[in-house]
């Protein structure tokens, strides 16, 4: 079965769950493993493939590991990003997390898109727009990071702001 889209993509997350499963099964001390387990796990509550009360479990579960396993793991903040941010609807909190990711990941795309998103969320335009602009930048053949900044310049009504379209 096709997953369904989300953000302009096809979901094909729960395809990576049981490799994560795997990975921290074979070394239950990878704390990374465990914080993108949760990431994982968050992502596809999130989406609708799986909005269930186990899922959600399931993903707290896993970043209650990594944090246990390495607090400080930019990654597991991240992952409390996510499970806040999808989970709960704590955008405050998830904005903190993030936050604390991006201290030690400064040039991290998903840090990046995760605050933008946010920023979006509280209607803070500039913010959100820089933080999508940043993350364009360093990866500008990222379609999903460029998507959600044309989507955040749409929702801002500002159609005709930054156009670098060539014209013939």
């Amino acid at each position: 079965r096709r997953g369904r889209r989300t953000h302009g993509r096809p979901l094909e997350l729960d395809k990576a769950v049981p490799f994560y499963q795997e990975a921290v099964k074979l070394d239950p001390n990878f704390a990374l493993g465990w914080a993108y387990l949760s990431l994982t796990q968050s992502s596809i509550y999130w989406s609708g493939n799986d909005h269930t009360p186990a899922r959600l479990a399931a993903a707290k579960e896993a970043v209650d590991r990594a944090v246990a396993l390495n607090p400080n793991l930019p990654e597991s903040h991240l992952a409390i990003g996510y499970y806040k941010y999808y989970g709960s609807r704590d955008f405050s909190g998830a904005l903190v997390e993030f936050q604390l990711a991006q201290q030690s990941l400064p040039n991290d795309v998903e840090v990046l898109k995760a605050i933008g998103l946010i920023q979006r969320r509280f209607a803070h335009w500039d913010e959100a727009i820089a933080a999508l602009r940043r993350a364009v930048e360093l990866d500008p053949r990222n379609i999903q990071a460029a998507g959600r900044l044309g989507t955040t310049y749409w929702a801002d009504r500002r159609f005709t702001a930054n156009a670098s379209v060539n014209r013939r």
